[in-house]
């Protein structure tokens, strides 16, 4: 990531950095120095009106680009109804969105949570409860080296990476960390280890470094797990 001083900084952007800086949690560390206000299909706009090419997409959540007309409308719309009911209700949109993602991905069911680091913690969970169905001893996860799986407990106890669970110990136990795209090595521990009821595992390391799990590492060990009734 470039150098702060490599930017140059407004006077309008130093305010907001300094308001930033006094009254939130300094929790990303140093940012790069740029605010964007404003944004149009990939391009954005910061507070000086230059123009950027969108290459983040919000960290993929973004992909439709900004101000998409189409969104727009869609949101506005909703904006006139209801905003908030809660799950003691239904919901007829979430409904209609759950059967779209069946229909376009595979059968089963959908979970609609805030975030990936939640979408993890629900994971976990339901790891952690199909194990105790079969067996009390069953409550044990493998996950690989170079993951991330979120900054909550559950998510930071799962990630083999210890910079990000430096300072926040004791975590969450049960989990244990193998090689990424070590076969053999995961071969091992599900035979020796009884406990094990499921493995974590991301087809593209993100946080580790862009590495993309072998095809034929997920199709073999999809396959070791689905013997042995270990949800991957």
């Amino acid at each position: 990531m470039p150098s702060q001083d490599n930017f140059m900084t407004s006077k309008k952007l130093r305010k907001i950095m300094e308001s930033d800086r006094q009254y939130l949690f300094q929790n990303y560390g140093d940012r790069l120095p740029v605010c964007f206000t404003g944004g149009d299909g990939s391009f954005l706009y910061d507070q000086d009106g230059r123009r950027y090419i969108d290459f983040f997409a919000g960290i993929a959540v973004s992909t439709l680009g900004h101000a998409h007309p189409g969104f727009v409308k869609r949101l506005q719309a909703q904006l006139e109804r209801p905003i908030h009911s809660s799950n003691w209700f239904y919901n007829r949109e979430q409904a209609a969105a759950g059967k779209l993602v069946g229909e376009l991905s595979f059968p089963g069911k959908t979970l609609f949570v805030n975030s990936g680091t939640e979408a993890n913690e629900a994971a976990l969970k339901l790891a952690r409860a199909h194990g105790q169905s079969i067996s009390p001893d069953r409550y044990e996860i493998i996950s690989f080296e170079g993951s991330f799986h979120g900054r909550t407990f559950g998510g930071m106890s799962a990630t083999a990476q210890e910079k990000i669970r430096r300072g926040f110990g004791p975590l969450v136990p049960g989990f244990s960390y193998l090689p990424f795209n070590d076969l053999s090595a995961a071969a091992r521990e599900i035979e020796r280890n009884g406990r094990v009821c499921a493995v974590i595992t991301e087809l593209i390391q993100g946080e580790g470094g862009i590495r993309i799990a072998d095809r034929d590492f997920i199709k073999k060990l999809s396959a070791m797990c689905a013997k042995r009734d270990i949800l991957v």
